[in-house]
């Protein structure tokens, strides 16, 4: 459940319990530091294949990880996910 809250001079933003945004500043991390190294690889245009081989795990992990963060997120599809975590300041281009 995603919990949006705001007030005049106060935004939160609450995502499945994992995470709160208090004006633009991240409180606590949406993503494990894993799931961050993937979409870090994964802005920088590398396949699903090329992410596994340099983490050194499987490539059905790789997609696990991409579906955990999809979940959090509430977000239907890699690209919408990246979208997502630019604007909460998860990553950085």
């Amino acid at each position: 459940m995603c919990f949006l809250f705001y007030t005049k001079y106060i935004f939160i933003h609450k995502i499945m319990c994992k995470t709160i945004v208090i004006g633009g500043i991240n409180i606590k991390k949406i993503l494990t530091k894993r799931e961050t190294e993937v979409f870090e690889l994964l802005i920088k245009n590398k396949t699903t294949k090329e992410i596994a081989e340099e983490l050194n795990i499987s490539e059905k992990t790789i997609r696990n990880h991409i579906s955990n963060a999809m979940q959090k997120l509430e977000v239907k599809g890699r690209a919408s996910a990246v979208i997502e975590l630019l604007r909460l300041g998860e990553l950085k281009l």
